[in-house]
């Protein structure tokens, strides 16, 4: 007579049974097609028994008892087997071999691993046929806490069928809460006691390479189907008659088996399907779980400041949040918080230690959807111009010791003292003035950082991409530029920022992508000015070239932003010089709707031979339509002498305009005083209320009228 029996194997991580209800634990559950199974050591390896048999390993069969250390001292741990020698062929089948029925051994061993809590040997005897039959009782008082191991030998060449059980496993009488006590299989056989379909589940931890998975003697329409964590089926092999899958050897390890590289962590279930009258035999590297896997914690970590920029000798308090947003408890609970150099934690908290230079706060227990909320202080020591990080990751125990981790939550707090700019120079090769897939970096020019008295301040040469970069730069106006020796002849600006100036105005300003266009090719017009000057309703654009050759004419372009897309808004061709080595001269007026906001403009010349060559942007913002109170940008600015700032009255009323220091200090107060209605332009000379010149920076100036408010920026130059 054939019976169909799994077998399990485990190396180093523990394998869990289900819950057969509240209270109590059985493996495997009442409720499973299949009963454990012990071979004798003179068993033949055709029943796909390995370890048991004398031509393999000859080993006990190995179960786990885990005890967690949340569990009383005194709390009391029974533990029992149903029918663990099957006198009877009754419900739990036993194959008897030779002339007697051969005699089952169980010993509990301590967490300590020789401490023998339990040894009993059950004898053919009908007084435990189909009936729970006692093990042992101790508690973890007793013993200790941890891992308890069950040996299970069946005598000579006997097969033996049974089940575990685990009286009153959760003490705290909470399900998930960490405190269960669990079965769990090492290495053993299950029965399958008719034909049917077995869930099985097993723990693949981070970090494994390989799963092998191998099944014995499957020869009767059998299926294997493996689903991993994220949900994905594989279609599992299944072996011939006496032979494990994918070999034709009985002979374990198998030279065969299903091989997973590198499975996705976490619980895999494994469906099988076996007839009654058939061995089945599984093997693998990791432990197989009988029922559904446990519910475990889910733990995340989140940072929060009470600062987004921060300098030193500055505090900034922090709180670090740690959630269970598991079905179970977790246990053992840390935070750990690792900071960059230049940061001191001055008040750690509760709870807080510091090994090895990081943070640490002790929560202990976190019931599943809890959460715990630390706050500490930190002090900014040291000057850096990089980002400063705070990284936390959550991490606690959950069933079976298994550790559960969050990915890291960062903050970030920018600790820089000193403003930057960036950018890289580059062949433009259509000469629109931007950047396109294709056009490469200009590698070896050297690039000069102008200060506002356009003397040299510092130098830097683009690497491979065309990339530079001055760093450490106080609160100024700069201009960067490349130096002409450095450029081919005849390669031309196709950006205008060479003659913009560019402001430094906050502690820590950065400014990056200020790219500088050039390109190789002869162009039909040398130009030397494009602007637009907003009016009331037009936009006037004027032009003049230093030399035109073979130019046809002109075409503008408008766009709502500097990157584009661009219009056409010119019908007809703007008539060239065609020839001209002389300066000459263009205007067009843009009419728009009388509204507010900042129009884009380029400029293209048209050849004879019909190429068209985009010169770079000009921008102007038109002044808001009559009607409304308006405060308009200073000119010029920045300014070393005077500046003109420009403001309208739709009616008229009082008006204050006030000059402020970036502390928000009065510095000057320009006007303060009844105007009437329309255009209005103030002077202002870089003084102050006593008449002394203010030092060179960034000011703010600020308009109030009626319910109307507003501040620009203005820079003022020495």
């Amino acid at each position: 007579m054939k019976h169909s029996y799994l077998l399990f194997a485990a190396v180093a991580l523990i394998a869990m049974a289900t819950h057969a209800g509240a209270g109590e634990e059985i493996l495997p559950p009442l409720t499973s097609p299949a009963v454990v199974q012990t071979n004798g050591p003179q068993g033949l390896l055709s029943h796909g028994d390995w370890w048991s048999n004398s031509a393999g390993g000859n080993q006990p069969h190995l179960f786990y008892l885990y005890v967690p250390a949340y569990v009383p001292d005194g709390f009391t741990v029974r533990l029992e087997l149903f029918d663990p020698e099957c006198f009877q062929t009754g419900g739990e089948l036993d194959e008897l071999k030779g002339s007697a029925w051969d005699e089952t051994r169980f010993q509990l061993l301590a967490p300590d691993g020789s401490t023998i809590v339990a040894d009993r040997t059950y004898p053919a005897d009908a007084l435990t046929s189909e009936s729970w039959n006692g093990l042992a009782e101790f508690t973890p008082g007793q013993y200790g806490r941890g891992i308890y191991q069950i040996l299970a030998t069946t005598a000579v060449d006997d097969e033996n069928t049974y089940r575990l059980r685990i009286v009153e496993n959760d003490p705290d009488g909470t399900a998930g809460s960490g405190d269960e006590i669990h079965l769990a299989i090492g290495r053993s056989a299950l029965q399958m006691l008719t034909r049917a379909t077995a869930i099985l589940h097993f723990y693949a931890p981070p970090g494994t390479g390989e799963l092998l998975l191998a099944n014995f003697g499957m020869d009767d329409n059998e299926a294997v189907v493996y689903t991993s964590p994220s949900g994905e089926n594989i279609a599992g092999t299944v072996s011939g008659d006496g032979v494990w899958n994918n070999s034709a050897s009985a002979l374990l390890p198998p030279p065969g088996g299903d091989l997973v590289q590198t499975p996705q962590s976490g619980w895999w279930s494994l469906q099988l399907t076996a007839a009654g009258d058939n061995q089945f035999s599984l093997y693998g590297p990791q432990p197989f779980i009988m029922g559904d896997a446990p519910s475990a914690p889910s733990l995340s970590a989140e940072l929060q400041n009470s600062r987004t920029q921060v300098r030193k000798g500055e505090l900034i308090t922090y709180s670090a949040t740690i959630r269970n947003q598991g079905a179970a408890a977790a246990h053992a609970c840390t935070l750990a918080v690792a900071l960059s150099p230049g940061l001191i934690v001055t008040q750690p908290g509760e709870g807080a230690i510091a090994p090895d230079g990081s943070w640490l706060w002790t929560t202990g227990l976190l019931p599943a959807g809890a959460e715990r909320t630390l706050t500490f202080t930190l002090f900014i020591s040291s000057e850096s111009t990089s980002p400063v990080a705070a990284t936390a990751l959550a991490s606690g125990e959950g069933p079976f010791l298994q550790k559960y981790s969050s990915a890291p939550a960062r903050d970030i707090d920018q600790l820089v003292v000193a403003g930057a700019i960036s950018g890289l120079i580059w062949q433009d090769l259509n000469h629109d003035g931007k950047r396109d897939a294709g056009e490469p970096g200009m590698a070896g020019i050297k690039i000069d950082l102008y200060g506002p008295t356009l003397e040299v301040l510092a130098s830097d040469t683009s690497d491979a991409a065309g990339a530079y970069a001055f760093r450490f730069l106080p609160i100024g106006s700069y201009q960067v530029r490349p130096d002409a020796a450095f450029l081919p002849d005849g390669w031309d600006a196709t950006t205008t920022i060479q003659s913009e100036w560019l402001l430094v105005t906050d502690l820590g300003e950065s400014l990056a992508d200020i790219n500088l266009g050039y390109n190789t090719f002869e162009t039909p017009v040398e130009l030397s000015r494009f602007t637009a000057v907003a009016g009331r309703g037009t936009i006037e654009l004027a032009w003049t070239t230093q030399s035109e050759t073979n130019n046809l004419g002109f075409h503008l372009y408008r766009s709502l932003s500097e990157e584009g897309p661009f219009t056409r808004i010119t019908s007809a061709l703007i008539p060239g010089a065609g020839n001209s080595q002389s300066r000459r001269n263009y205007s067009w007026s843009d009419p728009l709707p009388a509204v507010q906001g900042t129009f884009y403009y380029r400029l293209s010349d048209i050849s004879y031979a019909g190429v068209e060559t985009m010169h770079g942007v000009a921008s102007a913002t038109l002044v808001e339509a009559p009607g409304q109170f308006s405060l308009a940008q200073n000119y010029p600015n920045p300014f070393n002498s005077s500046t003109a700032i420009t403001f309208t009255m739709p009616e008229s009323g009082p008006v204050r305009i006030m000059i402020h220091n970036l502390l928000g200090q009065a510095v000057r107060l320009l006007v303060d005083q009844v105007r009437e209605a329309g255009e209005h332009r103030l002077l202002w000379d870089g003084r102050d209320e006593n008449g002394m010149t203010v030092p060179a920076g960034v000011y703010l100036y600020t308009m109030q009228a009626d319910e109307f408010r507003t501040t620009r920026k203005l820079q003022f130059l020495r």
